[in-house]
């Protein structure tokens, strides 16, 4: 398992998911705080956000590799 000193990867990986723009990102950040904390939400809590719909938090929770962000 690769670890990393800075949520970059994170960062990256949040900005390359489908369906998710600076609106929705900021939406889940105001939540979450950090892309890694995103990055480890289950699929219910992110339903459960306001302006998170089915199909985003589907997009989200299915989008789990870094490959393509590192």
């Amino acid at each position: 398992m690769i670890t990393y000193d800075s949520d970059l990867v994170y960062w990256i990986w949040l900005s390359e998911i489908n369906g998710v723009g600076p609106v929705t990102a900021k939406v889940l950040l105001d939540v979450f705080k950090t892309p890694y904390n995103i990055y480890k939400a289950i699929k219910s809590e992110l339903i459960n956000i306001k302006g998170i719909g089915n199909t985003t938090a589907e997009a989200i929770f299915n989008s789990k590799s870094l490959l393509k962000a590192e």
